[in-house]
């Protein structure tokens, strides 16, 4: 589901649109938390909420990825190379 809504994403993402999708990141706390969990699911310590919490986070990041995959597919697209 969020390959196809990438894939619409895609079609119609301006320039700006594409760049900014780009710039997108978790910010530092989000990113000092994700590191805290991996650990603790490395050392086996991870209770179920955490687990969940992980999760979302992973959710997350698969979906960033593939929308800024789509960003720079349009941008290859808007901005062809010489």
């Amino acid at each position: 589901m969020l390959e196809q809504l990438a894939g619409l994403v895609a079609q119609g993402m301006s320039t700006d649109t594409a760049r900014k999708v780009l710039q997108l990141a978790l910010d530092p706390q989000d990113t000092e938390r994700v590191t805290v969990l991996s650990t603790k699911a490395q050392e086996g310590v991870l209770v179920p909420d955490e687990e969940a919490e992980l999760d979302e986070y992973i959710r997350i990041a698969d979906a960033l990825a593939i929308l800024q995959s789509k960003a720079r597919q349009a941008l290859s697209r808007l901005e062809p190379r010489v």
